[in-house]
């Protein structure tokens, strides 16, 4: 077998697997791709470009690197508008398309990795809209039930639209993604994801606007205005507002609460520090 003395001697993070195939040399190529998470191809030929060809039929993201010519550079091309098409690209692409150096290699390996996780020619990559839509009008009746018909325990209340209101932003956020991206590459793994952070994010808005008021007023005023139904009406709105940003604005939330949170512990240990 070609250069396998050399393949024992690389430390490497992944596992190689070698298994002999018979048959007409492109034929061999399927089952390579098959067993492949993603694929990088440099310069090459005919038999590469057989490679090229076959890894979006089965599903596998795919990066050419255009600096060393041949084949890949024309498969590079090719493939360079869905790379941009689904925001893969950044300002060091010139690191793999003008010349190669000593920063190229670790480019291309988070290239790749990106374009895996953005789902490149992936299978599920046409996401399912409709499945999402109907998610969302349940979590928008949801919302307007509870929001017009309340239960007995107004703090529950509260917080279910709050995390309903999250689901929603979250919803909206990548809803819209669909709409202006000819080729969205979203899946229900990255939408889960997401749903999640925006869950905790609005929690954490939610508990830092009870913990100001604890600091102003020295009592919980949330809890005590529950039983009036204009306060109630009010806080839920404010909340709801809460979910919406901590599931549509994941990005800004995040930073956002870093900073409160980092102020929050600055102050904790603030005190303990003085003589």
């Amino acid at each position: 077998m070609p250069y396998k003395d050399e393949w024992g001697e690389l430390k490497t993070d992944f596992t190689i697997n070698f298994k002999k195939v018979h048959g007409d040399w492109a034929a061999k190529r399927v089952p390579q791709v098959v067993e492949c998470e993603s694929i990088i191809i440099i310069g090459g030929n005919e038999k590469t470009a057989h490679v090229a060809h076959i890894a979006p039929s089965l599903h596998k993201p795919l990066l050419a690197i255009p600096c060393f010519g041949g084949i890949a550079k024309e498969i590079w091309q090719q493939l360079e508008p869905y790379y941009r098409n689904i925001g893969a690209l950044n300002d060091h692409i010139e690191r793999i398309v003008e010349h190669w150096n000593t920063e190229s290699a670790d480019y291309s390996v988070s290239l790749i990795t990106k374009l895996k996780k953005l789902g490149l020619f992936s299978k599920n990559k046409k996401m399912p809209n409709l499945s999402l839509s109907f998610v969302s009008i349940i979590a928008l009746s949801l919302w307007v039930y509870y929001f017009t018909n309340p239960i007995n325990n107004n703090m529950l209340v509260i917080f279910l639209l709050l995390a309903l209101s999250a689901i929603l932003g979250t919803s909206l956020r990548t809803l819209l993604s669909s709409l202006l991206d000819d080729n969205p590459p979203l899946n229900w793994n990255i939408i889960i994801i997401e749903m999640s952070a925006g869950l905790i994010l609005a929690l954490g808005l939610s508990l830092i606007y009870l913990v100001e008021g604890f600091t102003v007023t020295g009592k919980f005023e949330f809890v005590s205005l529950m039983s009036n139904r204009s306060d109630f009406i009010r806080i839920s709105i404010f909340m709801s507002l809460l979910g919406l940003a901590g599931g549509f604005l994941i990005e800004k939330t995040s930073d956002f609460l870093r900073t409160r949170l980092s102020q929050v512990l600055d102050n904790i240990d603030g005190p303990s520090n003085q003589p």
